[in-house]
């Protein structure tokens, strides 16, 4: 959680230093990124999707142990947190996914 606090305190303040990247961010179906995006990866492998001060939408991956993070998003577009959670993702190569959400970062 306090990973996740972080993060979202790093995008508020416009600090975070994400790269230019690709990404894909799908919840319940929809797709609400997909293509050219900010990337920003943390040493443990988690990372953030989408995010800056003129994001619509965005997402955080954080590791619980290898394999396994929990995913959250902000899902009103324009919203400045990630208020919502994904629930448990698992590790499918440069994505993390479960019944609910597909999140990939590339860069």
């Amino acid at each position: 959680m306090r990973a996740i606090i972080f993060a979202m305190a790093m995008v508020a303040s416009g600090t975070a230093m994400a790269a230019p990247g690709r990404c894909l961010l799908v919840v319940d179906g929809k797709t609400y990124l997909n293509g050219p995006c900010p990337v920003d990866v943390s040493k443990d492998g988690g990372f953030s999707i989408g995010t800056g001060p003129k994001a619509s939408y965005f997402a955080y991956v954080t590791i619980d142990r290898p394999g396994v993070a929990k995913g959250y998003w902000n899902e009103e577009r324009g919203a400045s947190h990630a208020h919502t959670d994904l629930g448990e993702l698992r590790r499918n190569d440069a994505c993390w996914t479960n019944d609910k959400a597909i999140v990939c970062a590339w860069r």
